[in-house]
């Protein structure tokens, strides 16, 4: 399995690279088309300019990919808008293929549009389907896969069981699955997100909200959190604590025998030190699985056993993306 974690500068590649990191996503959005479009037509769904979530210069791109032919971890850019207009499709093509033409061959796309319409145009670029697409079952990803698509990448509300299904289904026509694994446990699924990620307004993912149950009785977040046994909330030194909003740490085990290939750590936007971290716990995690394998007997309870008492320190943030 591989770890593949967010760049949200170029700054970030060298440090993550030799944390750990597999392969890396970031964005790339022109100036030119956040002159042209603003924030209500996204090209990436993070039109932020005020910190470091993408990349932003051509240049930087050229930059970025003689950083990935000295060190070997490869960057996927992310183009996660669910939909584009007509004459969107044209410039997002030209600009794919100016991208080829530095040497990076693999776009992660969430509008199926997009995708046939690249496939018509004879553009032969490596595909991976967006989580911001919500893939909905097998059925969809067979159709989906007729366009050469390499990898998906499953959406956050994706059970494991769900997971596994899907593969067992179309392991075949699609080679890779991607499924998060750390940060950004956020309540929306991407495709059904109606918030903007820019610099004018706040996520609606960060704006207050309570929890519920149906009968109406309400409890907020962090009261509920407070309620769950074996809660550890201790902190590092500088603040740092693993899976502090979202962590499928625990679940590694079963994810691997669902079939998934690759592991989402969403940190673009992020302190540069916390995400750093979160790929080095990343790679202890997966080191403590590859020992337990060797065991005959007891895999997954050893497994959950280690990495809460090394990782976690004897609990966790109960803050779970799938157990």
């Amino acid at each position: 399995m591989k770890i593949v974690s967010g760049l949200g500068s170029l700054d970030e590649y060298i440090p993550f690279a030799e944390a750990g990191a597999d392969e890396f996503f970031c964005g790339y959005v022109p100036f030119t088309w956040s002159k042209k479009y603003g924030t209500m037509q996204p090209l990436n769904r993070r039109e932020v300019m005020n910190y470091n979530v993408q990349i932003g210069a051509f240049e930087e791109l050229k930059i970025l990919k003689k950083m990935v032919d000295c060190y070997g971890v490869p960057v996927k850019l992310a183009l996660n808008s669910l939909y584009y207009t007509g004459e969107q499709y044209k410039e997002i093509a030209e600009l794919i293929d100016a991208c080829m033409q530095i040497g990076f061959d693999t776009f992660i796309i969430a509008d199926p549009a997009l995708i046939l319409y690249l496939r018509e145009q004879k553009i032969s670029c490596n595909i991976h389907l967006s989580g911001e697409c919500a893939e909905i079952n097998s059925l969809f990803l067979a159709q989906i896969a007729e366009f050469d698509i390499r990898r998906v990448i499953f959406h956050r509300k994706n059970s494991i069981a769900q997971m596994r299904a899907c593969i067992v289904k179309c392991r075949g026509e699609i080679p890779e699955y991607e499924a998060f694994f750390l940060n950004e446990m956020c309540h929306f699924t991407g495709a059904y997100c109606n918030s903007f990620h820019c610099d004018e307004f706040a996520h609606l993912c960060h704006v207050p909200y309570e929890l519920g149950n149906v009968d109406g009785r309400k409890k907020s977040s962090l009261a509920a959190a407070e309620e769950m046994p074996g809660l550890c909330v201790e902190t590092e030194p500088d603040g740092y604590v693993t899976g502090a909003t979202g962590c499928g740490l625990c679940a590694l085990y079963d994810l691997k025998k669902a079939g998934v290939t690759h592991l989402k750590i969403v940190g673009r936007g992020n302190y540069a030190e916390y995400a750093k971290r979160d790929i080095m716990q990343a790679r202890r995690a997966l080191r403590i699985l590859a020992e337990v394998e060797s065991m005959e007997t007891g895999q997954a309870a050893q497994y959950q056993k280690r990495v809460r008492t090394e990782l976690f320190r004897g609990g966790c943030m109960k803050n779970c993306y799938y157990l």
